[in-house]
């Protein structure tokens, strides 16, 4: 039997949220959060992927990382028994091997005990992984070194099951003991490219109109039919499947698109994809139709910032340098400045994205949904129940990953 739940009940309750940071790390931009974990907390940024489902973290040992974290520190911390070898290699380059095991996470508001997390004692990257994929992309899954493989609850399955600190009225919602992937929703028009993710369920003030929800097509990633766009009324009508990765510094478009959007810049973009920061942008933008809907990102959010050593890249002609946000590619990806313009919904369970153009600014009055788990015998239709809140909690890795066919240095 169902339990259903009045407007009345749920109307104290708020959903829980985290801020999106943006951070520049060895020459790159990424999208991450803060995460607390274990007994004490020791507090780590991660970057935030929804092209990868594994979270990871670097050991104290790993020479300038961003953070790291010392397992031998936290009283909630278990390694894996028998012994279990995590190994990742992403479509950026980046790899990352160590050891699985588990403890205590939180994510801005959010809090789960015993969620599987990876300590990384071999990396070629200075920033670990909070990985928010769909639970299919798990390196866990995948046969290695001779390992059994298995399988285990995500952060958003371990959140569902706990209610993870929501207060008693919005509880009911998460009743349902069946393992599945919640809803989270990504905001990312904020200022400096910061922005808010909100767990199970989204915010209708933070995005124009009403949302416009596309199946989730092809395969084991977040990834949805574009079927025309346009570049300042010039039409590409070439139907593509998209990723939608926060992992993702750029755009990754087909190399016929990737032309007329360069074209836009009048030959400031070079052939190594960088661009002098101070060039003139063209006004307009690259809009793409889902289904109904349509995101409009304009074409002068497609110059990315450089720094290494904390100091801005120059050219040989002593100019700034900016690193193009857009690369021709015949894996389509939609990341950095679409993001920025699209409030997006993930929900993995009832294959679907939810999309809107966001708003870049919003007021303090919040208006959440809560989108329910498939609850056994509830109509799957139900988009969700809506709830009110004066105040919200809280303010290019590629998703294309390989399991690392190769041996580390594991402690």
């Amino acid at each position: 039997m169902i339990q259903l739940l009045t407007l009345a009940s749920l109307a104290p309750a708020s959903l829980l949220e985290a801020p999106i940071g943006y951070h520049q790390v060895a020459g790159q931009n990424f999208n991450t959060v803060k995460l607390s974990v274990g007994s004490p907390a020791q507090s780590l940024t991660l970057v935030l992927d929804t092209g990868s489902s594994d979270t990871w973290m670097p050991a104290p040992n790993v020479s300038g990382a961003l953070d790291s974290f010392d397992p031998t520190k936290s009283s909630t911390f278990a390694y894996r028994q028998p012994q279990q070898y995590f190994a990742m290699r992403y479509g950026d380059g980046a790899y990352a091997g160590g050891h699985w095991g588990s403890d205590t996470v939180s994510v801005g508001a959010a809090e789960v005990s015993g969620m599987s997390v990876a300590v990384v004692v071999d990396t070629n990257t200075e920033i670990g992984t909070f990985g928010l994929g769909p639970p299919e992309l798990s390196s866990s899954l995948i046969p290695k070194f001779n390992q059994p493989t298995f399988s285990y609850d995500s952060f958003m399955d371990l959140l569902g099951r706990s209610s993870g600190g929501l207060s008693e009225s919005s509880q009911s919602i998460f009743l349902d003991s069946a393992r599945s992937t919640m809803v989270f929703s990504t905001w990312l028009a904020g200022s400096e490219r910061t922005g808010v993710l909100t767990f199970g369920g989204y915010d209708k003030s933070r995005y124009h109109g009403e949302l416009n929800w596309v199946p989730i097509v092809s395969g084991i990633h977040y990834q949805v039919q574009s079927e025309t766009i346009a570049v300042n009324g010039d039409i590409y009508s070439h139907p593509g499947i998209y990723h939608i990765d926060t992992g993702a510094e750029s755009l990754h478009l087909p190399q016929k698109l990737f032309e007329l959007v360069v074209r836009q810049f009048g030959g400031a973009v070079t052939a190594g994809g960088m661009i002098p920061c101070n060039s003139s942008l063209p006004e307009g933008s690259i809009t793409f139709r889902f289904g109904h809907g349509y995101i409009s990102v304009p074409l002068s959010d497609l110059v990315n910032p450089l720094t290494f050593g904390g100091k801005p890249a120059r050219d040989e002609l002593d100019r700034e340098i900016c690193r193009f946000g857009a690369q021709p590619s015949s894996a389509l990806v939609l990341g950095g400045a679409f993001l920025r313009s699209a409030y997006v919904v993930f929900d993995w369970e009832k294959q679907r994205i939810g999309l809107a153009q966001a708003k870049t600014t919003v007021g303090d009055s919040r208006d959440f949904v809560v989108v329910k788990r498939g609850l056994k015998g509830a109509n799957s239709s139900t988009m969700g129940l809506p709830l009110q809140a004066n105040e919200a909690r809280g303010v290019d890795r590629s998703g294309l990953l390989m399991v690392v066919g190769m041996l580390f240095l594991f402690m």
